[in-house]
């Protein structure tokens, strides 16, 4: 599948667990058990997601050889953005897997913590990945490159899936 086709797929993914989980936490129908269990589930994937995209989409940025000097250091400033922007993202799911494994944390703070992980997500995927990144990647790699570096994507999200959970927050943190 071409690695942007597939990183679209997440980010609609992701959207859609945050409003299901902040839909748990509006008043009177908060439900602290599944918060937890689709948090954690959110959290997991999100890691998954930003090591495999920082290993296979982003390396392939660095790697662009064929193209001028000036947009290879260009795409290689996004994706050295984007990795930065990712350990934000880390930073903040950490906190909020934190929050919700909190039982005494209100609803009011984990919607606080929740909200956070989104407007950065947001930022994220949807203007610097989506508005700027993806237009610039169509434009300098192949269908071809793009299908490569997808199945690149899926074999590293496979192996970090069924990775020991020390390992996957191993690579989370050495970013």
């Amino acid at each position: 599948m071409d690695i942007l086709a597939l990183l679209r797929r997440d980010h609609d993914a992701f959207f859609a667990a945050i409003a299901s989980i902040a839909a748990l936490l509006e008043p009177g129908a908060f439900q602290r058990a599944t918060v937890r269990s689709k948090g954690h589930a959110l959290v997991l994937q999100l890691q998954i997601h930003a090591r495999s995209e920082e290993r296979s989409l982003y390396a392939g940025l660095f790697a662009l050889a064929r193209a001028p000097p000036n947009v290879r250091e260009h795409l290689d400033r996004k994706g050295r953005e984007g990795v930065c922007e990712h350990q934000s993202i880390d930073d903040a799911t950490l906190r909020f897997e934190r929050i919700i494994d909190d039982d005494k944390c209100l609803r009011a703070d984990i919607l606080a913590e929740l909200t956070v992980v989104g407007e950065l997500l947001e930022h994220h995927a949807r203007v610097e990945e989506e508005g700027e990144l993806f237009p610039e990647v169509e434009r300098h790699f192949s269908m071809e490159e793009r299908q490569g570096l997808g199945a690149e994507m899926e074999s590293l999200r496979l192996a970090l899936s069924v990775a020991p959970e020390r390992l996957r927050l191993a690579a989370v943190l050495a970013t």
